[in-house]
């Protein structure tokens, strides 16, 4: 018998836990055991759910339904039930657009589910489409919940299918019996279950723009760690992308913390006039990719403080951290883009890029940095320009 599901939705010292048939009661929040269901005798859990529900409070179930276009009637009835039961159901007929690409839709529209049920049939275990499907899941490692719409000889199931409990759908004067037994598995674990899903989609768009940004940080990383190490025996393993994602999160934050210290240790250093030393302690930073090291070190090096200057690595320290969003690097880059502008000017070149390019600016980078951090160099290049210019660096470090 499928027990109740805490929503952990509190009010008054109250929360809500719900049997599978969908009756709700509110009870202390203290509140542990069981109670009969008044509406169908099942035993309701009153113990507070120890996997995480409180941080979906409110969100909907999602499930994908993989099924034979044959079995059509049969999905059309069944998702209207789980949708009066608050249940968000994507399906192939549904949610793809005319203009989207079909294939990689389903792909999304399966990594966005909590759980996939696949709906189990001579058509559905022949359909080359549905074991694309099912391969998909296991990628992934989805929560998989198969219904037996018609009987399949068990050999006949894919692996990943034949192991698991099925829900019998073959009487259907025992349709919504069968169906209330469905809505309880699908709420067993709910919450952990919806934070593999978000790891997940979170993992795939940080993997799809080469694993850089887009990290979990602070309070999100302890709870996404926390949650690692909670994982019900019933639950589904993390894949090793969402793993790697993790541990990557972990070493970017051990990564900042080493990087700020070095930043630290560089202003004091640097204070003391203790040159080499700052430098040293801010290339560390810079390596971990630090943007503030970055800037920090690029006017070292423009100046050749603390070591023999080197103009065009110092600029390309300055656009790295001026694209990690550093604002002073965002206002040195603007000054030199402001004495582009200003020998633009006098020389009368035809085109701005190729005086940037005199300078080594990126003339791609330069219209959103001059207006974040330009306005100012107009007059400050009048100020300090040099009649001959050898270097973006010359009389600008020092101004």
């Amino acid at each position: 018998m499928a027990e109740g599901v805490q929503e952990s939705r509190r009010q008054d010292g109250k929360r809500i836990v719900a049997c599978a048939c969908g009756q709700r009661y509110r009870v202390p929040i203290q509140a542990v055991g069981t109670r009969s269901c008044t509406k169908c005798d099942r035993p309701v859990s009153l113990a507070p759910t120890p996997d995480g529900a409180a941080e979906h409070a409110g969100e909907k179930l999602k499930v994908f339904v993989s099924y034979s276009r044959k079995d059509k009637d049969f999905v059309l009835w069944f998702s209207d039930a789980l949708q009066a039961q608050d249940v968000n159901v994507f399906r192939d007929l549904d949610d793809i657009l005319p203009t989207e690409e079909w294939w990689p839709r389903i792909e999304k529209l399966i990594a966005a589910a909590d759980t996939v049920v696949f709906v189990i049939s001579p058509d559905s275990v022949g359909s080359e489409i549905c074991a694309r499907e099912i391969a998909v899941c296991e990628k992934l490692n989805k929560r998989i919940a198969p219904i037996v719409l018609r009987d399949v000889a068990g050999h006949l199931l894919p692996g990943s299918l034949a192991k698991l409990n099925q829900v019998f759908f073959t009487a259907r004067h025992e349709f919504d019996q069968a169906l209330a037994t469905l809505a309880g598995a699908l709420q067993l674990d709910i919450g952990w279950i919806r934070e593999h899903t978000r790891i997940g989609e979170l993992a795939m768009r940080w993997d799809s723009r080469g694993r850089t940004g887009g990290m979990l940080e602070g309070e999100e990383l302890k709870e996404a760690e926390a949650w690692l190490a909670r994982r019900p025996k019933t639950a589904p393993p993390l894949t090793e992308l969402q793993r790697a994602f993790i541990e990557r999160s972990r070493q970017a934050a051990s990564d900042r913390a080493k990087s700020d210290s070095d930043v630290i240790l560089g202003l004091n250093l640097y204070a003391q006039k203790n040159y080499p030393a700052a430098r040293d302690a801010w290339t560390r930073a810079a390596n971990l990719g630090n943007p503030a090291a970055m800037t920090h070190l690029a006017k070292m090096l423009g100046d050749g403080v603390g070591g023999a200057a080197n103009p065009q690595e110092a600029l390309g320290l300055f656009s790295k951290a001026a694209a990690l969003g550093d604002l002073e690097a965002m206002t040195f880059l603007g000054f030199l883009h402001g004495k582009a502008l200003t020998a633009f000017w006098r020389s009368g070149l035809d085109t701005m890029s190729s005086t940037l390019a005199q300078f080594g600016i990126d003339v791609k980078m330069s219209p959103g940095l001059w207006e974040r951090g330009g306005p100012k160099a107009i007059p400050w290049a009048a100020r300090f320009l040099a009649p001959k210019t050898k270097s973006p660096f010359e009389n600008v470090m020092g101004g």
